[in-house]
């Protein structure tokens, strides 16, 4: 088991505006042949280089892009028209899946045994020279020709196409990332597939005598566009957005989001929320009377955000489910949402979304958007560490441990081993909690010197992966120079972890939270000259920052600082 595995889809690159990326390519055996009658097929890589080489390829990889679209539009509603338009696919390239894919459908249908047994050996062939060791992974990913072959081997699948993104990197300069779902209620999953083999050939049939980048998709993506593929279109639309040409970006986004689009949708959405953003800081300085050519306004900006979140929602996309849940309970669309948030907030968490189900049961642990429900909370937060989701492990962990006790976190038989598991991907917060657990000896025996074990090893792990590392050595000097417990409590330790931090770590002095550990790690080596001027400097910090959520804790402790007192607080 590995409980850092994530939910496949991750729209973080349209997040960024940026093109997805792929992986390094492995490469696969030589394929075993596929007989017919008693007679091998022909080589798919033959018939492949074949095709490219002709001196017109761009005009007829048009054209079979174009048949192979219809193709697929008439297999599910007009199946007998399938005969006539799948053989003018394979007149044009004998080894198209798609071609082989809607023939076979139409003889099936026909009961027409050998020309569906011919076809059907076609698929078997190009099915074993598609995988090989590929796996659609960004490793590896399927090797195939054009996009509609790649929806062609997700439909001999049985899976549904709700998203395509052209992509290209080095080691891939043309590949093509597939959503795509088992059936309506089942989580997206990405296929990778790398068209590499027509970028050159085709640019350079576009480009003609001029001269090429030969690994440079734009030139061929661009007349992909034209050809209505919503992928390209989708591609160039993201291109843009990540240079800010938003309305650019919109135009191409649009046209992409028509036939049903997962990747232009959640762009879109975005986009239109940040411009919503734009137009409402905008529309008190405006005059209506001023200008002919009136933008839309902030509020309809949002109505268009809101309609490509739930296009995006139609298609699957748990991403939506969450962000719109989110939207609906902190009445960004007004008030009276909260049960449509929670339905959405519920739905993404069913396909795996753990962020879903954690927002749900920080609100109801909290009560701040949602009435304080522990039982809610509790169960939700199960829910979502469930889902293995590392962070939803630690804050479920830490919510039995604060909020219901001993008894709770003990007869959770699988927390313990998920924490462990964790641990041992060198996860620096989840050795916190087990120091926490070990300590206040709750699942485990207590032992203070169990405890600072996995404190110490904290510290070293987080000092050498720099991202959370002030956090983690934050943590662990407070409970060490605070704790009631005397075998556990080292404050000089705590005291040179806290030197060490704010000497090194700029952002780090600038936290009123972080100001007042240091001080406290003074006080409790009995230093409360130190320690009274650090929480001055922390208080000063505070103020300068309007941070009223801490200053009233902040000055407490001053005063017990200036009355001669160290700071003791109970292991988290």
């Amino acid at each position: 088991m590995n409980i850092l595995r994530q939910p496949l889809l991750s729209l973080c690159a349209l997040v960024g505006l940026g093109l997805l990326l792929g992986g390094c390519q492995t490469s696969a055996p030589r394929p075993t042949a596929v007989e017919y009658n008693g007679t091998p097929l022909p080589s798919i890589m033959g018939l492949q280089q074949e095709f490219l080489s002709q001196p017109d390829v761009m005009t007829r990889y048009l054209r079979l892009s174009e048949l192979e679209a219809q193709a697929l539009a008439l297999a599910a509603d007009e199946p007998l028209r399938l005969g006539s338009v799948g053989s003018a696919i394979l007149e044009i390239y004998p080894a198209s899946y798609t071609g082989h894919f809607v023939l076979e459908k139409f003889y099936r249908d026909l009961e027409s045994t050998d020309a569906q047994q011919l076809h059907a050996a076609w698929l078997r062939h190009l099915r074993n020279t598609t995988v090989g060791e590929a796996d659609g992974s960004t490793d590896a990913p399927y090797k195939l020709m054009s996009i509609n072959d790649a929806r062609a081997f997700l439909a001999m699948q049985g899976w549904l196409e709700t998203g395509a993104l052209y992509q290209s990197n080095a080691e891939t300069p043309l590949g093509l990332t597939m959503l795509a779902r088992e059936n309506a209620q089942a989580p997206l999953r990405t296929q990778q597939f790398d068209l590499s083999s027509i970028l050159r050939p085709l640019t350079e049939d576009l480009a003609g005598a001029q001269t090429i980048q030969p690994n440079n998709p734009w030139p061929l993506l661009r007349e992909l566009a034209s050809s209505k593929n919503s992928a390209a279109q989708a591609s160039i639309g993201t291109f843009l957005a990540k240079q800010r040409r938003f309305d650019a970006a919109l135009s191409w986004l649009e046209v992409a989001a028509r036939p049903g689009n997962l990747f232009a949708n959640s762009l879109l959405a975005r986009i239109y929320w940040f411009k919503a953003g734009s137009a409402q800081k905008q529309e008190p300085q405006q005059n209506p009377a001023e200008s002919d050519d009136q933008q839309p306004t902030a509020q309809e900006f949002k109505q268009l955000a809101l309609e490509n979140h739930l296009q995006a929602i139609a298609l699957g996309s748990a991403d939506s489910m969450y962000t719109l849940g989110r939207l609906y309970i902190e009445e960004f669309f007004g008030p009276a949402n909260n049960a449509e948030g929670i339905a959405l907030l519920e739905q993404a968490g069913r396909l795996g979304k753990a962020e879903a189900l954690l927002y749900l049961g920080h609100q109801f642990r909290t009560g701040q958007r949602l009435g304080a429900n522990p039982t809610a909370a509790k169960d939700y937060l199960e829910q979502a560490a469930a889902l293995q989701n590392p962070d939803a492990i630690i804050s479920y962990a830490r919510y039995l441990t604060t909020a219901t006790g001993q008894e709770n976190i003990s007869a959770h038989e699988r927390l313990m081993p998920w924490l462990l598991e964790l641990a041992d991907t060198d996860h620096a917060e989840a050795m916190v909690v087990l120091g926490n657990l070990s300590a206040r000896g709750i699942a485990v025996p207590k032992s203070s010197r169990r405890a600072l074990k996995w404190y110490k090893k904290a510290v070293r792990n987080a000092g050498s992966h720099h991202h959370g590392a002030a956090e983690i050595i934050n943590e662990v000097s407070w409970t060490l120079a605070t704790t009631p417990i005397n075998s556990l409590r080292d404050s000089r330790y705590a005291r040179t972890l806290m030197d060490k931090l704010m000497a090194a770590d700029e952002a780090a002095r600038d936290r009123p939270e972080y100001l007042d550990t240091w001080a406290t790690t003074y006080a409790a080596t009995g230093d409360f000259v130190t320690a009274i001027d650090k929480q001055q400097q922390a208080i000063s910090k505070a103020e300068e920052q309007q941070r009223d959520d801490v200053l009233e804790i902040l000055r407490k402790h001053l005063s017990k600082f200036k009355a001669g007192d160290r700071i003791v607080d109970q292991v988290p």
